[in-house]
């Protein structure tokens, strides 16, 4: 529930509905909801298997999070890094989806039925539903209107991000249950994205 697909799905629709300006202020959204990923969620998810004490020490122990923290050095400090080194950084990134969307499709193919999964409907819920929701009302508590107002909205009802698939996976945390948030989430977005365009006048 707490992360979304921000990246490409909600990058690409964005862009589609509110142009270059759309897109700009979803790229901000996308980077936030990376790095919560890639600390906020890990921790998170190291804690289905060990205590808090643990899991920060396991969350110290992955790459990710230095990956992150060094991203934001090079873009700070403007590094201009070396061609190779950056089309092989390029090269890896753009295999990262095909991998998720594979690891989805084998959990997918796991999956015994839709029955006994009490928790994917409330999950589902609360991220279509109470999602946008929430998003609309921060987004006016910070003075956000025009487009800023629209894509905090809009991103904010995005379905469950793949990625935490990944992370059920790796820490066995109820990957079955993920997987048919993320599946499902995705499919009813069809249905709720322009609700809450056409209902917000966004």
């Amino acid at each position: 529930v707490m992360f979304v697909n921000a990246g490409n799905y909600g990058l690409t629709f964005s862009q589609l509905r509110y142009g270059d300006d759309g897109l700009a202020r979803a790229i901000i959204y996308y980077l936030i909801t990376t790095v919560l990923i890639f600390t906020v969620g890990m921790f998170t998810a190291s804690m289905g298997q060990m205590d808090a004490r643990s899991a920060l020490r396991n969350l110290l122990r992955l790459p990710p999070l230095y990956a992150v923290m060094l991203a934001f050095v090079v873009y700070g400090l403007q590094i201009s890094l070396p061609s190779p080194l950056l089309r092989a950084v390029e090269i890896a990134g753009s295999g990262a989806i095909p991998v998720m969307i594979l690891l989805l499709g084998m959990q997918m193919a796991d999956m015994p039925g839709w029955g006994g999964m009490r928790l994917v409907i409330p999950a589902i819920g609360l991220r279509m539903i109470i999602g946008p929701l929430v998003g609309f009302g921060v987004a006016l508590l910070f003075g956000l209107e025009g487009v800023g107002l629209a894509v905090s909205v809009v991103q904010a009802g995005m379905p469950t991000a793949v990625m935490t698939i990944v992370l059920a996976t790796q820490f066995d945390i109820r990957p079955v249950e993920v997987t048919g948030v993320v599946v499902l989430s995705t499919l009813a977005s069809a249905v709720t994205l322009p609700l809450v365009i056409y209902f917000l006048g966004l």
